[in-house]
């Protein structure tokens, strides 16, 4: 890092209907209805609700160009992509950090679009991801204050929730987001992907 240099946060993601907004509005309204959960959990706000592509994290103002420039030759056919069931991250035993909505439909070509991304931002000197992609909609984070560590949550499946509506994605939007009191503040920089 150099002295003065400035730094956004950065990430990849495919924006969803307004459909199946609401019905992930409806899913976090069961989960509050059935074990109310609000006070343990920092709830995504609707508007900000989206398909996690790739987070980029803290990224020099300075490789933003490269990085739009190797983003821009990313190509992707149009998807179906619907909310399939209910995840929980980490995925298996231990605290609930966040709560999710898995997705199904064109997901391998999903895969195939993330691998793309993750290419791109490599090629630009970015980190790649250590796991596996699990395409999903984080729709809120456990409070590590709270009550407890969230783990019953995985028995919370809501299978008469989904599954939600499909909706087509045809491009991916690459996002600024900006800290602020009442949460996350999303700004789209540049709309990719586009054939």
């Amino acid at each position: 890092m150099l002295l003065g240099e400035t730094f956004v946060r950065l990430f990849t993601a495919i924006e969803i209907s307004e459909p199946a907004r609401e019905h992930l509005k409806r899913v976090r309204m069961k989960l509050v209805k059935e074990r109310d959960v609000s006070a343990a959990v920092s709830w995504v706000r609707p508007e900000n609700l989206h398909v996690t592509l790739k987070f980029l994290g803290e990224v020099a103002e300075t490789t933003l160009e490269p990085l739009l420039a190797a983003l821009r030759s990313v190509r992707m056919e149009p998807l179906e992509l619907f909310a399939r069931q209910m995840v929980y991250f980490p995925p298996r035993r231990g605290p609930v950090r966040v709560i999710a909505a898995g997705m199904g439909g064109d997901t391998p070509a999903l895969s195939k679009l993330y691998d793309a991304v993750e290419g791109a931002a490599s090629s630009s000197g970015l980190p790649r991801e250590d796991r596996k992609y699990s395409p999903h909609i984080t729709i809120g984070r456990w409070r590590i204050r709270g009550r407890g560590d969230g783990g019953w949550l995985r028995d919370m499946t809501l299978q008469e929730e989904f599954q939600g509506p499909t909706f087509t994605a045809n491009s991916f939007v690459l996002f600024e987001s900006q800290l602020e009191a009442g949460g996350s503040k999303y700004s789209p920089l540049a709309r990719l992907g586009a054939a």
